[in-house]
């Protein structure tokens, strides 16, 4: 079984890689919410969904921001944003697989 889980798309690779799941994922006390889908991006649950602001890393160009398109459309607005040490998601997968 393979999930997808919109975080820069590291969460998936490490979901059934290492005997995650997305109860192991939606279990952490810092996850709200988990939305799993089987598309290739989070295109159109960003379109469904219709955030008023859409966030990504300022390594993103922001033309290059999945669903930016989308939510500029509705009215909403892009950010981005600078990275914070050692709450990247690298560091939070690092973290779930103990190392």
């Amino acid at each position: 079984m393979t999930v997808r889980i919109d975080l820069n798309g590291l969460l998936a690779a490490a979901v059934g890689a290492d005997g995650l799941t997305a109860d192991d994922l939606a279990g952490l006390a810092a996850v709200d919410h988990l939305i799993v889908f089987d598309d290739d991006t989070p295109r159109a649950l960003i379109a469904a969904l219709g955030p008023d602001v859409l966030v990504k890393g300022a390594d993103w160009a922001e033309g290059d921001i999945i669903g930016r398109d989308e939510t500029l459309a509705r009215g909403g607005r892009v950010e981005r944003i600078d990275f914070v040490p050692d709450v990247s998601t690298s560091d939070i997968i690092r973290r779930i697989r103990g190392g």
